[in-house]
């Protein structure tokens, strides 16, 4: 019986190693902590990155207040123009949050005018 020749082994085992790098880049997800890197052996596991904090969310309002319902992982964060932030992971991931104001209004009443379409609400004083 004849062998395979050598050649043709070592360029289908560099083809496969190849194919399997390739596609286990593009399914790796990235290190959920971007101010850290990952040490070994969990370096491995995720792709190395150049530009970590390219992938943050950029807020450019002002954090005014933090809301955190008790014993969930879901929390609130508002800021200025009327900026509202949700997460339903204690933090680890934000969306900003878009309320339709015209649900929350009688038809009779039209919602007080705002710069740019934001609406800003002044909370009264509690208490004195």
């Amino acid at each position: 019986m004849k062998k395979p020749p050598l050649r043709a082994f070592l360029l289908l085992t560099c083809l496969f190693l190849f194919v399997t790098a390739t596609v286990t880049a593009f399914i790796q997800q990235p290190w959920p902590d971007p101010f850290h890197s990952p040490k070994f052996p969990q370096s491995v596991l995720y792709p190395i990155e150049f530009n970590v904090l390219q992938r943050l969310a950029v807020v450019t309002a002002d954090l005014r207040d933090v809301f955190v319902v008790p014993d969930t992982e879901k929390v609130w964060a508002v800021g200025s123009n009327g900026m509202i932030l949700h997460s339903d992971d204690a933090g680890a991931r934000w969306e900003q949050q878009v309320v339709d104001f015209g649900r929350y209004t009688s038809p009779t009443k039209e919602l007080p005018k705002a710069n740019e379409g934001a609406f800003y609400y002044k909370m009264p004083k509690i208490g004195g």
